[in-house]
Parts: C-alpha cells; structure tokens; sequence
C-alpha cells in the first residue's frame, strides 16, 4: 500500500497518473516512495508482480465516518475519499492480477478525483468500481 503522499508536493489540480515524477512534502511521502522503488526492484529482479495502490483519504461509506469516527458530511468533504472496503477489493484485485509487472494507481474514486488522475485505470484494469461519495459532494465544489 503506497499513498497519493507520493506525489502531494504538485499544486492542487495537478493531473496525476502512473508516470508522474515523485515530489514530496516530508518524510512520510518520501517514505512512501521508497517503499515503490523498493517494490519496483523486487518486482524486476524476482519476476513478480507489485501493484502498489495510492490512495489519499481512506474513510468508511458503510458507517459514513473519516478514521477518528467524524461523520462524513458536505462541509468536510473531499476529493481523495475512498472507501476502506473498495480499498480492500483493489487489493484484493491487486493479488489476482495477471503478472509479472510493476504498476502504481491513483485510487481517487470521487468525480474530482477522477478529474484529476487516472482512477480510471483502477476500474479498467483492475475491475473495480469504487463508491463515489457524490451524496456528499457540495454543489459547485472544485478541487483547483
């Protein structure tokens, strides 16, 4: 499990897809980095496959909270929501893909996060359709 900390220090509204450079804020993003490039040299060098899946804000559609149990609402939505229990299916996903390779995906299911990276890829390759939070989506909300 990687993160969108991979890629946080682009300018809000940055397209971001798989071959983007790295551009980190601290420690945890570079960590984070790390982890790929490690997992991309295991990947080449064992002939395995490693899916390494981003996502940005991790929360529960079935309770509808963020992690400290905070009910979703409009006023603290955002664009990098997704579901824990889709997150599990990507993963799981992930496991069954068809291999060897290396991949990285941007799991940013909500519209704005689809806008700006290419979630897309994560129900084109992977199979996954993924809860898209637009009940909680503000009117005229923007993400640049």
């Amino acid at each position: 499990m990687s993160s969108c900390a991979v890629v946080e220090g682009y300018p809000i509204g940055t397209y971001l897809h798989r071959d983007i450079q790295p551009r980190f804020n601290n420690l945890y993003s570079l960590s984070k980095w790390l982890q790929e490039v490690i997992a991309k040299y295991y990947a080449d060098a064992h002939g395995v496959s490693v899916i390494c899946l981003r996502p940005w804000g991790v929360v529960d559609s079935r309770l509808k909270t963020h992690k400290g149990g905070t009910p979703l609402s409009k006023e603290n939505y955002y664009f990098g929501w997704v579901c824990r229990y889709d997150l599990a299916e990507a993963c799981r996903a992930a496991l069954e893909a068809p291999g060897p390779r290396f991949d990285v995906f941007h799991v940013m299911p909500t519209k704005d996060g689809r806008e700006i990276s290419d979630h897309w890829r994560v129900e084109s390759v992977l199979g996954v359709k993924m809860h898209d939070f637009s009940d909680y989506r503000p009117e005229n909300y923007r993400v640049a």
